[in-house]
């Protein structure tokens, strides 16, 4: 976030990927009003360090942003319950027992926006996706992979079985392990492997077209957002996804035409819509999650001194 508020997701994604190896780089937000560390994981992207006793000026603002990277996301759980990091964001809400109680940190909530989902290769054949879409989007997997009453959809009929094909190919990253895990168990026969890869992997197995399926949470709301994504050419647009139908409709700001034609030729499975969990310091006053990413209102996080 830069001091009026924009994301700066773009540009954190265009350093992550460039870094390759390298365990650590720094964010700084320029212009807000307060030194504060935080870190994140390669994998998974938390938030952490450990000092906040840096210079403050009268509003206790936070000035600065580290991001600090470890292998996996247990470690980014481990070292924020041992106090080495100040925030985590999207935790898993099965790992809230073992924060709560800790003195030095609060679990704080948002409202889900984005939904954990399965992309399809656009490659693959329309009926294909249609099939796949009723499966991967069924009560099964939420149930494999969610704890009960964590997703927002309902439970909706019964899945067909998987299309005949040949294994489908998996790419899956940070948090989306037990989903990615749940689709090959519901894909049987049609399972292939599943390649659980950083971020920057993911991101390039994606543009090559080399997957078949992949793990992501696109935004879903408002209704609006799939402007952002679905659009042919979208900033967005993880998977390339291009439909003129869409595009017409869009254009013409029928939301409720896109999502229809969404449904008649759809870009992948929506599964999961659930409430964003963070972990952070206690002396953090008040923190509120974003209504879109996750840290889009942290210059207005104030510290105690």
């Amino acid at each position: 976030i830069d001091a009026e508020g924009a994301s700066l997701v773009p540009v954190a994604m265009q350093i992550h990927q460039a870094r390759s190896e390298v365990q650590s780089f720094q964010i700084l937000l320029h212009g807000v009003r307060r030194h504060f560390q935080i870190g994140s994981d390669r994998r998974h992207a938390a938030i952490g360090d450990g000092d906040i006793a840096g210079p403050v000026n009268a509003l206790g603002r936070i000035n600065d942003v580290r991001i600090i990277a470890y292998d996996t996301p247990r470690d980014a759980f481990a070292h924020t319950l041992k106090g080495d990091t100040n925030l985590i964001v999207d935790v898993e809400s099965r790992w809230l027992e073992f924060f709560r109680g800790v003195p030095s940190l609060q679990i704080i909530r948002g409202t889900g926006r984005s939904t954990d989902s399965i992309l399809f290769n656009p490659e693959l054949p329309r009926s294909e996706r249609l099939q796949l879409e009723r499966i991967l989007g069924s009560q099964r997997v939420r149930d494999l992979a969610y704890d009960g009453g964590e997703c927002a959809e309902g439970s909706g009929g019964d899945e067909p079985g998987p299309p005949a094909g040949r294994p489908l190919r998996v790419v899956s990253w940070g948090p989306f392990e037990r989903l990615a895990l749940a689709s090959r168990r519901v894909l049987a026969d049609r399972a292939g492997e599943v390649s659980q890869l950083v971020p920057e992997e993911a991101v390039s197995r994606v543009r090559n077209r080399d997957f078949d399926l992949v793990t992501a949470r696109p935004l879903r709301w408002p209704p609006s957002a799939l402007a952002l994504v679905w659009r042919t050419g979208a900033p967005y647009n993880l998977i390339g996804y291009s439909n003129p139908a869409v595009d017409r409709a869009v254009d013409a700001g029928d939301w409720r035409a896109a999502h229809a034609a969404l449904r008649e030729d759809p870009p992948g499975a929506f599964v999961c819509t659930r409430e964003q969990i963070a972990v952070v310091d206690v002396r953090i006053v008040n923190p509120r999650l974003g209504p879109y990413e996750a840290l889009e209102t942290l210059p207005e996080w104030e510290i105690v001194r």
